[in-house]
């Protein structure tokens, strides 16, 4: 008999959550939390759809990006952020406190038009 030893998981290795708040006198309040790639595919989809429907009634309205926890970002990231700035226009969309990760993936992938906050 032999025991296989496995490190613990570690942060990064947190499995992510895409949610979409609605105050319909501010805007939509979309928050990030761990990793935000391919497995969340299907999520990205149904908020993007979610505010392209405008089921929410967000339609050019401000969009708020809660990203202070967001571990690894991958292109569904980038493409939602992509999608609710489209959404979001004329009204524009912050990215509050986003993670170095999230910061790197905006610069690398040249992503304009965000207002970052903090």
């Amino acid at each position: 008999m032999s025991l296989e030893i496995q490190d613990p998981p570690s942060f990064d290795d947190e499995m992510g959550s895409v949610s979409l708040l609605i105050d319909h006198e501010a805007g939509a309040l979309v928050v990030l939390h761990g990793a935000i790639g391919n497995e969340l595919h299907a999520e990205v989809r149904e908020l993007v759809a979610d505010l392209e429907s405008d089921v929410a009634g967000t339609s050019g309205r401000p969009v708020q990006v809660l990203a202070e926890h967001v571990t690894s970002f991958g292109l569904p990231g980038v493409w939602l952020l992509l999608e609710l700035r489209r959404a979001a226009r004329p009204a524009v969309v912050s990215v509050v406190r986003p993670s170095e990760c999230v910061r790197s993936a905006i610069a690398r992938h040249s992503i304009a038009g965000l207002a970052i906050v903090g």
